[in-house]
């Protein structure tokens, strides 16, 4: 866990670092999302440290707001408000039935991870093709936007089955460990190297 909140400290550190040409672009809500996600993390060690508690609820919550955070970031490139508000109600349904689920059969239904996984695939694989209708894709390594997307996508299409398949992660081994930081290094590498860029031609 170590590593993970070192690659978000320094995800925020690249974005104070950039802040003068990052303000300017889409790009600027990743640093009030970094520091939100800092802020989280805090409060779950003290969840577990301090109060010996699971900060579960804490980190469904999370989940929703950074599943809609990036609904509202490809939205912003997209422009396609069907898209957004199919997929903004797709995960509020989720983390409700996920509520639901909890409160009635004390048992934590990966509806919120199917769905998040889901909604981002499909907006990736729309903003890819437009990047391709644009002919623009021998430029991808100038294209923040599309290391961004890449990230997003490995993690939710990577980490998917993990919640599948291990409820609650409460049977977390050394090996699954390292699986979920290797894809939070990848899916981090990408932000950070994209939030380096500093003129794309979407600027």
């Amino acid at each position: 866990m170590t590593i993970i909140y070192l690659l978000i400290v320094l995800a925020t550190y690249v974005c104070i670092n950039n802040w003068h040409h990052l303000k300017k672009t889409k790009e600027w809500i990743f640093l009030p999302f970094f520091g939100f996600t800092i802020i989280i993390e805090i409060i779950s060690e003290y969840y577990v440290e301090v109060l010996n508690s699971s900060p579960a609820y804490l980190l469904d919550i999370y989940t929703l707001l950074s599943i809609i955070f990036a609904i509202y970031w490809f939205y912003s490139y997209l422009k396609l408000k069907a898209l957004a508000s199919i997929s903004i109600i797709i995960v509020v349904v989720s983390y409700l039935l996920n509520l639901y689920d909890v409160s009635i059969y004390n048992n934590e239904l990966p509806a919120l991870a199917i769905a998040s996984a889901l909604i981002i695939t499909v907006n990736v694989f729309i903003f890819f093709n437009q990047i391709l209708l644009k002919n623009n894709i021998n430029k991808f390594k100038l294209h923040r936007p599309f290391w961004i997307a890449l990230g997003l996508f490995v993690w939710h299409i990577n980490s998917m089955p993990f919640v599948l398949f291990l409820p609650n992660l409460n049977r977390l081994t050394w090996q699954v460990s390292g699986v979920l930081v290797f894809i939070n290094v990848i899916m981090y590498g990408c932000f950070i190297y994209g939030l380096r860029i500093k003129q794309t031609y979407d600027d």
